[in-house]
């Protein structure tokens, strides 16, 4: 007795390879090869009825590998339908403040959650926040794009769609440092040289040495002396 295999797929691939087969009663399937589309990854298998695998019953619609339905005991009509998951895009970006030193783009299927990435800031710049280029889920509340978010939020938000996630830094302001004080010039010193200046009457400065100080006060005692005998 010979029992009919199909194996079919979603909408998210193909069978490339055999779509049906004749397995004799009691006999294990071949199985067959099939290839996701594009932005779609293979999940898992299901069959439509219930199938044995080493003496244990499955029930129709628990998910099996394709290692698992080549020990299948084919024992009525079958067919096994490839399961297939939605994968998005991710992008991860910088302003001229920084660069992604992490991985810049990742597939992530939908609801699942981003890897995230690595940014390292340039000289004087310092990260400040991230945003997404459109809306994203985040504990079953609604961010809107543009909206700050820590690296730490981009792990819990949940992928439906393609998103970019920017890095955005900011300036760090280098204090100002004022200018040094001009130095004071030095004083120029003046070689004692034993004379001192006295001021006229008429203002004018005359400078005199101490010796000659001395002899126009003898020579003005005795002048007065002069003058008295007289």
């Amino acid at each position: 007795r010979q029992y009919t295999v199909n194996y079919a797929s979603d909408d998210g691939g193909d069978i490339t390879g055999i779509t049906t087969e004749e397995v004799v009663s009691g006999e294990h399937p071949s199985g067959t090869t099939d290839t996701p589309k594009e932005h779609y990854v293979l999940n898992h298998w299901v069959a439509d009825v219930d199938v044995t695998i080493n003496n244990q019953t499955v029930t129709a619609g628990t998910p099996l590998t394709l290692e698992q339905i080549l020990q299948v005991v084919v024992d009525k009509d079958i067919t096994f339908t490839a399961i297939h998951d939605r994968q998005y895009t991710v992008n991860y970006a910088s302003d001229d403040g920084g660069d992604i030193t992490g991985i810049a783009t990742e597939e992530v299927i939908s609801g699942e959650n981003p890897s995230g990435t690595t940014d390292t800031p340039k000289t004087h710049y310092v990260l400040n926040h991230w945003v997404a280029d459109v809306d994203v889920t985040i504990n079953n509340q609604t961010v809107t794009a543009g909206t700050p978010l820590t690296l730490e939020q981009i792990l819990q938000v949940v992928v439906d769609k393609d998103i970019t996630f920017s890095a955005v830094h900011s300036l760090i302001e280098e204090p100002i440092i004022p200018d040094e004080p001009a130095t004071p010039e030095e004083p120029i010193a003046v070689p004692d040289t034993g004379e001192q200046s006295f001021i006229s009457d008429s203002s004018i400065f005359v400078t005199m040495s101490v010796s000659t100080i001395v002899l126009l006060s003898i020579a003005g005692s005795v002048f007065h002396r002069k003058i008295s005998k007289s």
